[in-house]
This record gives C-alpha cells, structure tokens and sequence, in this order.
C-alpha cells in the first residue's frame, strides 16, 4: 500500500487529498476536483481519479485523471472525458 486518497467537499467543488507512508520518497498532493470524482488507485508512479458521468447544475461527462509523480514527468496531469454513452465504473492501479 502506498498511500490513500481522500476527498473533502466544499461548494462547487471537492478538495482531494492524497497522503503517502513513505514520507521520504513522495511529498503531499492537494488538488481542487471539480469534476465530483469517486473513485481512486493510487500507485508508486501515480494516482489515477474518475467520476461517472452524472447531472446537476449541467451535464458532467464520465471523466478520468491522471498525476504521474515520475522525476522526469514533474506535474505531469492530464484528463480525458469519455463519450455520451461510456461510464467508467471503476479504477485501479
């Protein structure tokens, strides 16, 4: 185990933490989720977040997002959403 992922909701969106065991090796991650995720894997080279597609104020398409933590990739982020009729239902590392 790695480290966990947690979420705190505020207004308008969520603040995810994500806390490590080796403090040595990794530092704290704090991001602002704007996309409601649910779910979380957290490796040694990254965390890995997604929501399913959901409906509120406006219509939030099934969402993934990726944190790689390498040395080379420093800040690397990025996301994809997924079409209309796709739903992710899970992740994992």
């Amino acid at each position: 185990m790695v480290g966990i992922v947690t979420t705190q909701k505020d207004v308008g969106h969520n603040n995810v933490n994500v806390e490590f065991h080796d403090k040595g090796r990794y530092r704290p991650i704090q991001n602002i989720d704007y996309f409601q995720m649910s779910m979380a894997a957290l490796g040694e080279h990254g965390v890995i977040m997604a929501c399913q597609r959901h409906e509120g104020a406006e219509v939030v398409p099934s969402t993934l997002s990726v944190t790689l933590f390498d040395n080379w990739a420093s800040n690397c982020n990025w996301q994809v959403q997924m079409d209309p009729h796709e739903n992710i239902d899970g992740t994992f590392d």
